[in-house]
């Protein structure tokens, strides 16, 4: 099955800019493997700590 691109990323706003998705879920669930999923997760956890940093130097918006 092939999926139409959007431009964009994935958005649960069906007037938004991207791929709609009304459950946040896009693409073909059935060439998923564990391997596949290993990897992705291994990459999410590998930039976790460049993202937290960059939180904790982030200045509050104004008026909080």
């Amino acid at each position: 099955m092939r999926h139409a691109a959007g431009t964009g990323g994935l958005t649960r706003d069906p007037k938004g800019k991207g791929t709609y998705s009304p459950t946040g879920i896009w693409g073909d669930a059935t060439l998923a493997t564990r391997e596949k999923g290993r990897r992705v997760v291994e990459a999410m956890v590998e930039g976790m700590p460049k993202e937290i940093a960059a939180l904790k130097a982030a200045a509050l918006p104004a008026g909080r």
